[in-house]
């Protein structure tokens, strides 16, 4: 009986801890709730401002196509072969660099149907000996 009177003062310290720590995960709950919260009508006013400057962009660059149609036409037309001269630098790289390993690649594919053809021969050769 003394062991268990010496055992309840102990495991009523223990019972408040748990409590306690049960305490302090409801209000650190309660907090992320409330930071989450805050955290989506940020982002949600952030976007809306975010929308409203791309359209009043787009109402600018509107304007400025209709004032002067011809410049317009003109930077799009540089922007287009600027963007066509990128491209055709990237795929000229991109030659040199399959040129660069095309020799690799030949022998791994004649490599690959040696072998291709060594594992058929032995097909055929050890089923025509079964059989």
């Amino acid at each position: 009986m003394a062991a268990k009177d010496a055992e309840m003062p102990a495991q009523r310290a223990l019972s408040d801890d748990i409590q306690e720590i049960a305490n302090h995960l409801a209000n650190l709950r309660r907090d992320l709730e409330a930071l989450t919260g805050q955290i989506k009508r940020t982002g949600d006013h952030q976007l809306e401002r975010m929308q409203d400057t791309a359209g009043e962009a787009l109402k600018a660059v509107e304007d400025a196509v209709r004032q002067n149609p011809i410049s317009a036409l003109g930077i799009a037309l540089g922007l287009g072969s600027w963007s066509a001269s990128c491209s055709a630098a990237e795929v000229r790289a991109s030659s040199a660099a399959r040129q660069e390993h095309l020799p690799r690649l030949r022998i791994l594919y004649y490599a690959s149907k040696t072998t291709l053809k060594n594992e058929s021969r032995t097909r055929l050769i050890g089923s025509s000996g079964k059989a």
